[in-house]
């Protein structure tokens, strides 16, 4: 069964998958409010969640969009996001600062859909539907494909490969978050609701790579920010 939430938005130039860390620097007023919103709002779990969702190239205005094309015209859109995102819970406040910035730790957990728009001020507050995975048994063999492509191309890079005591169900959220992906591959990843068709994807994605470093290309130009291990 399907189910809904009411969430506080922060728009990002990056989309942020689950499982993912995600350190920010929260400076300007409005997504001060969200965060203190979020602290405010923590569950029995100490949950403290809001949306993240990847900045679209253009923001329309409500009515110039439906003027155009009301049918067009999506809640996202017109927050000038996609409408796919993750939630991201405060793990940790790391540091706050007497202006009233702060430093956040965050990390990825539930994907969802903008559904509708409630309040652009002082943020975007948005209704969203959580997305399930598709039901399906994962080829083992494709797993173990993704796991040596993987390893081949941080070997390339000159890093060490260290994997986490446990690779859960989302092998491909894993894999993905270590490495240095474009805002479309991750959107790509993000709006799949398959584990193999991610896989399939991100061996695409790692095989194109491993050519190019085999081509000459500088490892760091490759490999992100979050990888395991330190640099030879």
């Amino acid at each position: 069964m399907t189910a809904y939430a009411t969430i506080p938005i922060f728009p990002l130039n990056v989309a942020v998958l689950p499982g993912e860390f995600l350190p920010l620097h929260i400076f300007e007023p409005h997504y001060r409010e969200l965060v203190a919103l979020c602290l405010e709002r923590k569950d029995a779990r100490g949950a403290s969640a809001f949306g993240v969702s990847l900045r679209t190239t253009e923001v329309e205005s409500r009515g110039d969009s439906a003027a155009r094309n009301p049918i067009a015209a999506s809640p996202a859109s017109v927050l000038g996001i996609e409408e796919i995102g993750c939630t991201v819970s405060i793990a940790d406040v790391i540091h706050r600062f007497e202006d009233g910035r702060s430093l956040l730790l965050g990390v990825g957990e539930r994907r969802y859909r903008v559904l509708e728009t409630v309040s652009c001020a002082p943020f975007p507050l948005a209704r969203v539907a959580f997305l399930d995975e598709l039901p399906e048994e994962v080829d083992p063999l494709l797993k173990t494909e993704a796991i040596a492509a993987f390893r081949h191309l941080l070997d390339l890079g000159g890093f060490e490969v260290r994997f986490p005591p446990e690779l859960d169900a989302h092998l491909s959220f894993q894999l993905a978050a270590t490495l240095q992906l474009d805002a479309g591959e991750r959107k790509e990843l993000l709006e799949a609701l398959s584990e193999s068709k991610r896989l399939t994807r991100l061996l695409d994605y790692m095989h194109f790579r491993i050519a190019t470093f085999e081509l000459g290309t500088v490892p760091d130009e490759v490999l992100g920010e979050w990888h395991q291990g330190e640099k030879h």
